[in-house]
């Protein structure tokens, strides 16, 4: 609600650019924050089903970013590429690069092991 009142607002603003600059910003913080916000529910949830799944994973794996995490915990849930595609905004491509550093970070490019049957055993 607050965020379609602020682009119609900004919509509006013709002739007054710095204020419609302004705007544009706290519509991206809001919607930066929003993002946020909905990945540290999700963290929190998915830590309370698979409690110590980040916890071995940095163990095993300290090199991996925030990033690689949540791809991580969406490939835990058996999620497909186009599904993590979804939720993280991302397009099918983006994931399946993702999907290949995240084997190559985790030791897997010269092995039979597939990505999702590693990370559904930690």
């Amino acid at each position: 609600m607050l965020l379609g009142n602020l682009k119609e607002i900004e919509s509006n603003l013709q002739e007054k650019e710095e204020t419609k600059k302004t705007v544009s910003q706290v519509i991206r913080t809001i919607k930066q924050n929003s993002t946020n916000s909905n990945w540290n529910e999700f963290e929190m949830r998915f830590a309370n089903v698979y409690d110590s799944f980040y916890s071995k994973l940095n163990k095993i794996h300290p090199n991996l970013s925030t990033q690689d995490q949540r791809i991580c915990a969406l490939i835990k849930l058996n999620l497909t590429t186009k599904e993590i595609s979804n939720i993280t905004k991302s397009s099918v491509r983006t994931i399946e690069n993702a999907r290949t550093r995240l084997r190559k970070k985790l030791g897997l490019t010269n092995n039979k092991i597939e990505l999702s049957k590693y990370i559904s055993e930690l």
